[in-house]
């Protein structure tokens, strides 16, 4: 078989996308030529599903093209005051889409004059029409912060002046142009905005590219077969929506995932603005359909979405656990190492070898029938062991000059009980204690020149800093947990499911609202998920015998936790309080995480994965967890399980026993 025979056929930001009868992304005759031949698939559906796109919305408002124009600058610079606000370096640009060159000179034109004359009155005017959107938002947050329309519209003349605007078409193009179009996301860069026709239709990927104005109100599509098909016009469009849909990284913490969406699940988060690419069109419904449509069928856009309302219930609230009950956290920590005192401690090896080059020359016969080696002399070979301090101070100190990570300030981050770099080079601890094999000719190991020895100083120094750096995590997690209250940590809020998702994830089989020991009113999760609350409900009457309070709660991106070993952030699916029935409070935390076949090792098992960290830690928990709350007559006790898996079901249900009813 011949690799190059086959195709993986990826899509990500470069789409040749065309409407076909299917919805496949791609030409159909090369889908067909290869279809037998496809490796795997990475549409733009999954692109989108994974969390690696924007989100879409479409504006469309019934007003002339450069009203519209000042709807997306008030939405731009809204997203760029959302972005400073949390200290994100966001500069966003609008891409307004002209149909002929003409009209865009036109537009050019009209849109600077429109800027430089803005009145409060044309922003009154916009903010009577912007109930129920994105802009709307817009007005409340410059209300809130007390930004006056005149300071906004000297904002804007500011970030939206003639320099700062771009037009940009075959007749309008030279180098400078074209070196600012190629750097729009640098931060020396000062464009906001490019009055285009048809010269970035394709090839243009800007990650900061977040409102894109259609100025003209035209369709091409045709019926076919009894179907209205987009036509090319509109298909044009929707590529160049897929390219802008690539997601603009960002992350507030070290935590979170940076180059994926992270407010799907809080849609009312502000932040989500930067989530989001605007496409503002006018308001022409039969339009708006067929634009959907393609970028439906491109797998741009769910179908649909459902907004759901996740709240606690009302029954939940009235409980104790709700009013007066906490939920135990840890945080993340730099990791100071101060249990590291040597090398050993840091678990670096002390023994290291080298091989010396011999210097042979050496001669094959190839076509002889049986493989003739010669040698140009003979090399006596040997072995030496010598001490790294054996080559000398001054060998050293120079193969450490040659890595930043020896610099005192840094060195003392990985080892920080060393007083100085002399230390660390002389103490039988760290580098004074360090040995090295070395192999080769036996007259040049036992007479090695300074260059050789320079050259295996800093190879041994060089694995030694690889491996401090790898060994030691720059975080931990404490293992105080500190309280919280639990009405303070689970609020309602809302999230949002596409509508391919929903009949997987909805659960079919139990209802949640009648089960008084789930807190939340509905629940949407993986298929292992459901198995474990099908699970939990049978089990519940077991519990019931020995707990007074029991309360089951989805974790719905509301906590982290952290590993104990490198503070990495886990959000742990479920959590569930039990309250024991004794004249003492014992209250029990039980972290719970259900975990599909998909994530398990090559022995069907979590432990070698890589998520086995995540179970490594929650079976820690019981052991090495403690609580900053301390009362006479109230224990809390912090607990982890097992992952929860339909096939490992028996472990998890004997560890749920043995932690919880023995």
């Amino acid at each position: 078989m011949k690799v190059g025979m086959y195709l993986i056929y990826l899509i990500l930001s470069d789409y040749t996308i065309r409407a076909t009868e299917n919805g496949f992304a791609g030409n159909i005759n090369i889908r067909k030529k290869y279809e037998d031949r496809i490796i795997f698939q990475y549409d733009l559906k999954q692109f989108r599903l994974d969390k690696y796109s924007k989100e879409i919305e479409v504006l469309q408002a019934d007003l002339e093209p450069i009203d519209r124009a000042v709807q997306a600058v008030i939405l731009s610079q809204y997203r760029r005051k959302i972005a400073e606000k949390y200290k994100l370096h966001l500069k966003p640009v609008i891409l307004f889409k002209s149909k002929s060159i003409r009209e865009s000179k036109e537009n050019y034109d009209g849109f600077l004059a429109k800027i430089k004359n803005l009145k409060p009155n044309d922003l009154e005017e916009i903010q009577s029409r912007a109930k129920g959107t994105d802009l709307e938002k817009a007005f409340n947050y410059f209300r809130k912060e007390n930004i006056t329309f005149d300071n906004l519209i000297k904002e804007l003349q500011e970030d939206f002046s003639e320099e700062k605007v771009m037009l940009l078409d075959s007749e309008n193009i030279d180098e400078e142009k074209q070196l600012k179009l190629n750097s729009l996301e640098s931060k020396n860069n000062e464009i906001r905005a490019i009055f285009a026709v048809n010269m970035l239709n394709e090839g243009w990927d800007v990650l900061n590219l977040f409102d894109i104005v259609r100025l003209y109100d035209t369709r091409d599509g045709k019926w076919v077969r009894g179907k209205y098909k987009p036509g090319n016009t509109t298909i044009g469009e929707a590529q160049l929506i897929g390219r802008g849909a690539r997601y603009f990284p960002f992350q507030l913490d070290e935590t979170q995932d940076k180059y994926k969406r992270k407010f799907d699940d809080d849609i009312e988060n502000e932040l989500r603005i930067i989530e989001t690419l605007h496409y503002h069109s006018a308001h022409n419904p039969k339009y708006i359909e067929e634009i959907k449509s393609a970028l439906t069928e491109m797998g741009i856009i769910p179908e649909k979405h459902v907004q759901v309302d996740l709240f606690i219930k009302d029954s939940f609230k009235k409980t104790d656990f709700w009013k007066n009950g906490v939920i135990f956290i840890n945080d993340r920590v730099p990791n100071l190492r101060t249990e590291i005192f040597s090398l050993d401690d840091a678990k670096i090896e002390r023994i290291y070898t080298y091989k010396l080059k011999t210097g042979e020359l050496r001669e094959n016969v190839i076509l002889e029938e049986e493989k003739k080696e010669k040698l140009t002399r003979d090399v006596v070979l040997s072995k030496r062991k010598y001490k790294l301090l054996d080559f000398g101070e001054n060998i050293i100190r120079g193969a450490l000059d040659k890595f930043e990570f020896y610099k005192f300030e840094t060195l003392k981050k990985y080892f920080p009980h060393i007083k100085s770099v002399k230390e660390f080079i002389s103490s039988s601890q760290y580098l004074g204690g360090v040995d090295i094999e070395i192999s080769g000719p036996k007259e040049k190991i036992e007479k090695l020149t300074p260059a050789e020895k320079m050259e295996i100083a800093s190879f041994v120094v060089k694995n030694i800093a690889e491996k401090a750096k790898v060994n030691t995590s720059e975080f931990v997690g404490t293992t105080l947990f500190k309280a919280r209250l639990l009405r303070q940590v689970f609020k309602d809020k809302k999230i949002k499911i596409d509508i391919d998702e929903v009949d997987t994830k909805e659960l079919k089989d139990i209802n949640l609202a009648e089960k008084d020991w789930y807190a939340q009113n509905v629940f949407y999760g993986t298929e292992e998920e459901q198995k474990f609350i099908s699970f939990i409900d049978g089990f519940i009457e077991r519990l019931r015998q020995k707990y007074s309070e029991i309360a089951l709660l989805r974790n719905e991106k509301y906590f982290q936790v952290f590993d104990f070993d490198e503070g990495r952030p886990f959000e742990p699916d479920f959590i569930m309080l039990l309250r024991e029935r004794s004249k003492t409070i014992k209250i029990y935390q039980i972290f719970i995480e259900p975990k599909g076949d998909q994530f398990k090792d090559s022995k069907g098992r979590f432990e070698n994965s890589k998520e086995g960290w995540k179970q490594k830690f929650l079976l820690e928990l019981e052991d090495r967890a403690d609580t900053d709350l301390k009362f006479e007559n109230k224990h809390f006790k912090l607990i982890g399980l097992p992952f929860y898996n339909e096939k490992l079901k028996k472990e998890f249900e004997q560890a749920l026993e043995s932690k919880t009813l023995s």
